[in-house]
């Protein structure tokens, strides 16, 4: 069996080395567009909230440092929170990202329809609980609405 000289060998290398990074490199890109069509799609607002938060819940495996993604799986879930009456978690589950978005028309929507949920309920919940409440203006732990 005959070996190719050391310096063939050696003189390949450079070469191998290049192709891996542009393969790397290539891979990297292909996910990076893929994720993004991906968050195109859970931003659209035609698709059920079910089906968009399970597109950002695949860009946020991709890329989980992407805020940008991030803040589409937020407004996603808030709309599946929204759809299931869970007002309350829809709200805290924004409220973070409120101080720090900006310009982001998808998210301001669902943000003011979850203040809009929560805002009729929380008037409703002091309504009831006025209602509930003994002479000098406490309630019972058990008649506190939660």
């Amino acid at each position: 069996m005959s070996r190719l000289p050391s310096h063939t060998t050696t003189s390949r290398r450079p070469w191998l080395a290049a192709a891996v990074a542009v393969l790397c490199l290539a891979v990297v890109v292909s996910a990076h567009g893929y994720a993004l069509r991906l968050d195109v799609r859970a931003r659209d607002a035609s698709f059920p909230a079910d089906t968009r938060l399970a597109y950002s819940d695949t860009t946020l495996r991709i890329e989980p440092w992407n805020h940008a993604f991030e803040v589409t799986n937020a407004v996603a879930k808030a709309s599946v929170l929204l759809e299931t009456q869970r007002v309350d978690e829809a709200y805290f589950l924004l409220l973070p990202f409120a101080a720090t978005v900006r310009g982001d028309e998808l998210f301001r929507t669902a943000y003011q329809d979850v203040l809009e949920a929560k805002w009729a309920l929380d008037s409703r919940k002091a309504h009831q609980q006025h209602a509930r409440e003994k002479e000098d203006g406490e309630l019972d732990p058990e008649d506190v609405l939660k």
